[in-house]
């Protein structure tokens, strides 16, 4: 088996969407294990899981930071991928971000992203924006889908008090101990959502991440870091878009409108949690 030394890791809550079309291309990646820590979903995502021998856990904790630090301590792989469950990556693709790991000595890497099949506005933006602020390199912090070490995590398992930025928490945590992470050079494709409503929610939960992160830090930081903080959306998700080198004129007026989308529904987020 070409990647027997993984375990995939999926966090599912009424995933029933798009799971059929993960577990698929999970089957296909030659894995040693496919796992799932659901959070009591009351669609068919359990019956899916079933359906597919997924070996299923409970969330405990009801937070993101939890469902992955349980996946964490039920992997016995050198490797653990976390996916979610709108995610898909080639076995290829894969082997080759263990490859790129090792060389470059980092201890979690995540592969570049494109949307699956853009058709219609919202897609054909999201990938665009994703082209603009995914790029290959080391990083502070990683996305889903992720491939780290195993027994790097289980040192320096995931915050399970983190409700949605528990990749933040943990790239600053590993950060400080010098250990290193960083995004490969091969693609993973995500089944994107095509409606305004679905942008909407997905930039909630991102501003509730913003906010879960400022309030853990908040008591250790001086006014210029607070004042940072509250920028950050902003920061990264029209200024680093809209001078980003990746994307031509057209393209940036293209993507306005998506932009403001998500700005506002972003701080939206913020303001709710």
């Amino acid at each position: 088996m070409m990647n027997n030394d993984v375990t995939a890791a999926i966090c599912t809550k009424n995933a029933e969407a798009n799971l059929e079309m993960c577990l698929n291309n999970l089957h296909g990646l030659e894995l040693n294990r496919i796992i799932a820590v659901d959070a009591e979903s009351i669609d068919k995502t359990p019956q899916i899981l079933k359906n597919h021998k997924i070996e299923i856990f409970k969330d405990n904790f009801k937070t993101l930071g939890g469902a992955r630090s349980i996946a964490v301590n039920n992997t016995k792989t050198k490797y653990i991928l976390f996916l979610g469950p709108d995610n898909l990556i080639n076995k290829e693709n894969l082997q080759s971000l263990k490859s790129e790991m090792s060389k470059n000595n980092w201890i979690g890497i995540a592969p570049l992203q494109k949307v699956f099949e853009p058709k219609g506005y919202l897609l054909k933006c999201l990938n665009i924006y994703k082209s603009a602020k995914i790029t290959s390199g080391i990083k502070n912090v990683i996305g889903t889908p992720q491939l780290y070490l195993s027994e790097i995590l289980k040192k320096n398992n995931y915050n399970p008090k983190m409700h949605y930025s528990d990749d933040t928490e943990l790239g600053d945590r590993l950060k400080k101990l010098n250990l290193k992470i960083g995004v490969g050079n091969v693609d993973s494709y995500e089944i994107g959502e095509d409606k305004i409503k679905d942008i909407y929610k997905r930039w909630i939960l991102y501003g509730k991440s913003d906010r879960d992160f400022h309030n853990l830090k908040k008591h250790n930081w001086n006014i210029w870091l607070k004042i940072k903080s509250l920028l950050s959306p902003f920061k990264k998700d029209f200024v680093n878009i809209i001078f980003s080198s990746n994307l031509n004129l057209a393209k940036k007026i293209f993507i306005l409108p998506f932009l403001f989308l998500i700005i506002f529904s972003r701080y939206m987020g913020w303001i709710k949690s």
